[in-house]
């Protein structure tokens, strides 16, 4: 769990080690971490609708099914995704009708059968170590690294995950870092040393600032 004491020693490292960071950190001002799923199979189910979608078509997709197979308060807009014992009995073609590929019809079965018969609880996972996590989710169909990266870094919150892969933070460092194209895995990597033990911290401010340059283009 990511507290206010980590946040300000994550802070105070990164603008020490690297000014770029230090200039995104004092644009984007102070940052909290809360959990947007109350159950691991929760959170994994939202990044398996995320796989390779914006955040705003991932909500939608993630609203749907809410809405239609699990519980969605328009209120609070927020939403359960079906349990698993339900999401077993859904046919493909009741999912589909929510936006769901077929890839990932086959992924949430296969988490909601995970879920069902194996251990996948907190004291468990928060007992073991990053890579043990990542070996573990990956064995499930469709789950690949960044889906079990994205679970260790907004639910368990572990403080050193950087998601090498991710589209956004390759974008943010292109452009925050002035790189004339895309940095590859290996370059986003060699970037990123220095921010541990620190990595999500440096990220959730990379993914933050593609949000602030949006919102000054549309103020525009």
């Amino acid at each position: 769990m990511i507290n206010q004491t980590d946040l300000k020693s994550a802070v105070a490292h990164l603008r020490s080690v690297d000014p770029l960071l230090s200039s995104i950190i004092s644009k984007i001002g102070r940052i909290t971490f809360a959990k947007t799923a109350s159950t691991p199979y929760e959170a994994i189910g939202r990044s398996i609708i995320g796989q390779q979608l914006s955040t705003k078509a991932a909500s939608a997709i993630h609203r749907r099914v809410a809405s239609n197979f699990g519980n969605y308060d328009d209120f609070t807009k927020t939403g359960m995704l079906p349990s698993p014992e339900v999401l077993l009995t859904l046919s493909q073609e009741q999912l589909r009708s929510a936006g769901l590929s077929r890839q990932k019809i086959i992924t949430l079965k296969e988490l909601a059968d995970y879920s069902m018969n194996r251990e996948l609880k907190n004291k468990i996972l928060e007992n073991v170590s990053d890579e043990t996590i990542i070996a573990e989710l990956t064995k499930i169909t469709g789950i690949g690294k960044w889906t079990a990266q994205m679970f260790l870094m907004n639910y368990l919150q572990r403080p050193d995950i950087l998601p090498t892969s991710d589209l956004g933070i390759r974008k943010a460092i292109q452009k925050n870092y002035h790189l004339t194209s895309l940095p590859t895995e290996e370059k986003v990597t060699l970037i990123g040393e220095c921010w541990r033990p620190w990595s999500t911290v440096a990220s959730r401010y990379l993914w933050l600032s593609l949000e602030e340059n949006l919102a000054k283009k549309t103020s525009k």
